[in-house]
């Protein structure tokens, strides 16, 4: 299951809500996260990606940590170490658990006004690999980083999050444990299941082809 706000992207009282899933005896695991694209900037070669903020229950959730191809799962000891998807990390050509390779993530910031000096328009953090994993279609593109690097380039609080992504003891339950949890945690909260979840990324994947479709057919269709 997938906790998310219905009235903007921060759950509201993260701390009531995380004291109703560890008193749920149906959960076998929960962890927050906060995801948001990304550039990344590494000897002057950009891309765009996304950073995926994770707490160290994560792999209780999502075993990512067993589908390391090369290097190592970050320690969690410190806040800028990262995963990198292959695809991205061959297009960048970062150096694997190297302290002396930095890359450089830039976060727009929110805000208003004259804009005078670089510092008002990104936050920025040097981070370094220390493995890399294979991607798919729906995690391509992606760095995954401990929670706290990506509350401080949000400028959130630290307890925040975007999601809270839950395991449960016994899948088959998983209407029955979504009811519940609606109940107790009340309005404002949407709960979602994995196929839930799924649907909703390939509806984008059609809509993108789609739109693809249509704009190398008028291309053509311009052409002939």
């Amino acid at each position: 299951l997938t906790i998310k706000s219905t009235e903007g992207k921060i759950i509201p009282d993260i701390e009531k809500k995380i004291k109703i899933l560890q008193n749920e005896p149906e959960i076998a695991s929960f962890s927050k996260v906060i995801e948001e694209k990304v550039y990344i900037n590494y000897n002057n070669v950009g891309e765009i990606a996304y950073l995926r903020g994770v707490d160290s229950l994560y792999t209780q959730v999502n075993p990512i940590n067993k589908n390391i191809l090369y290097g190592s799962y970050p320690s969690f000891n410190y806040k800028n170490e990262v995963i990198m998807e292959a695809q991205l990390n061959n297009r960048l050509a970062i150096p694997v658990g190297s302290d002396a390779d930095f890359v450089t993530l830039f976060m727009p910031k929110a805000g208003e006004g004259i804009i005078s000096k670089e510092e008002d328009i990104f936050n920025k953090k040097e981070i370094f690999v220390t493995g890399i994993f294979p991607g798919n279609d729906q995690i391509n593109n992606y760095v995954i980083a401990p929670i706290e690097l990506t509350q401080e380039l949000l400028n959130l609080p630290k307890k925040s999050a975007y999601q809270i992504v839950i395991k449960l003891k016994t899948p088959e339950n998983v209407e029955a444990v979504r009811a519940g949890l609606m109940k107790k945690i009340g309005s404002g909260i949407s709960i979602k299941t994995k196929a839930e979840e799924n649907a909703a990324f390939w509806k984008m994947i059609n809509t993108e082809k789609l739109m693809i479709y249509l704009i190398f057919a008028l291309v053509i269709f311009i052409t002939t």
